[in-house]
């Protein structure tokens, strides 16, 4: 046998024990992914109840020994959006929206960041609190513009004018 022979065999040899162990890792991997995802979809399809929270709650922790930042900002979504179908309950509202808030800043997440700023000023109109959503929404965009883009300070614009009046009923 040639050296050549030599290395190529003991290069394929590492290659395919490395494939396994990459091949094992994603397994295992997107099992403990799918277990989350099938709790996501329990807690979420039941977020107009209390029986959504201890599910969010087992989310969260699951999200964190496993490092998915995702399933983690899932399930603070989850608590945020049951206290969001409560009526007269802007306290808890916002009690739900900070550590959600704090975690899509910290991940990057600006999609989540505005998808809560605008159901927050969704709640305030669904309550009857027109003043406090046109605050509310007129700080956001001022937020926007400082921190994040334009692009998301132009969502909020819709979102003012229908407040005021000028939409189309």
């Amino acid at each position: 046998m040639g050296f050549r022979k030599i290395i190529t065999i003991i290069l394929v040899l590492l290659l395919a024990s490395g494939m396994a162990n990459c091949i094992y890792a994603q397994k295992n991997d997107s099992i403990a992914k799918k277990k989350m995802r099938q709790l996501f979809v329990r807690a979420y399809n039941n977020r107009r109840n209390a029986s959504c929270l201890p599910l969010a709650d087992s989310l969260y922790q699951m999200a964190i020994a496993a490092h998915n930042r995702q399933a983690e900002v899932d399930a603070l979504n989850v608590r945020f959006i049951y206290e969001f179908f409560q009526p007269n309950n802007i306290a808890n509202v916002e009690k739900q929206m900070k550590p959600l808030l704090a975690k899509a800043e910290e991940y990057g997440m600006t999609n989540i960041y505005y998808q809560t700023m605008t159901n927050k000023a969704l709640y305030h109109l669904r309550e009857h609190r027109y003043l406090d959503a046109i605050a509310f929404i007129d700080k956001e965009i001022e937020h926007a513009r400082k921190h994040f883009s334009l692009y998301y300070a132009r969502l909020f614009v819709p979102l003012t004018l229908c407040v005021e009046g000028t939409c189309a009923r």
